[in-house]
């Protein structure tokens, strides 16, 4: 199901889902159980040539002048964004671009030399391929981990049968 977070849990708490994959939930309905599958991190990444890969490390003013493609404005990670810019007083100017199609976000990356902040599980499989490649940037703490969300009283034995794969999976 690829509606937003919101639609998720509101389904969930009428009993249409039984089970949701999702980022932990900061509270949680009364009767569910959150168990985390996966943890996650914050990764600033670029495409394999991109010239900041060269530096040991950088510094967030060092960003500034570098074209960022953008999450959108709702999410975690432009939050992450702004933060990692506040002790600079300001946000980069060039952010011609805002999503959250993996696809758009590759192809930018490559075509304009730019920069995007992403969560780790999103590109773990294009970076581990060499596609793209993580800046040597100090971040913010770990990401809220990826689990599912369940109902304590599941009774539905396919249901049941994933939970238990996916718990042992993790």
């Amino acid at each position: 199901v690829g509606d937003s977070r919101h639609v998720l849990l509101g389904r969930f708490a009428e009993h249409t889902l039984d089970i949701v994959l999702l980022r932990e939930p900061s509270t949680l309905a009364s009767g569910a159980r959150f168990v985390p599958l996966m943890a996650d991190r914050i990764a600033a990444i670029a495409a394999p040539d991109h010239p900041l890969l060269r530096r040991r490390e950088l510094m967030p003013e060092q960003l500034l002048d570098q074209t960022w493609v953008l999450p959108p404005l709702d999410t975690l990670m432009h939050s992450a964004f702004e933060h990692l810019f506040e002790p600079c007083g300001r946000l980069p100017a060039r952010t011609p671009l805002i999503t959250r199609s993996l696809r758009m976000l590759l192809a930018y990356l490559r075509a304009q030399r730019a920069l995007g902040l992403v969560p780790y599980s999103y590109v773990r499989y294009f970076v581990e391929a060499g596609l793209l490649h993580t800046l040597r940037l100090r971040l913010a703490d770990a990401l809220p981990p990826i689990g599912m969300l369940l109902n304590e009283a599941q009774h539905k034995r396919g249901a049941l049968l994933l939970s238990e794969f996916l718990e042992v999976g993790a």
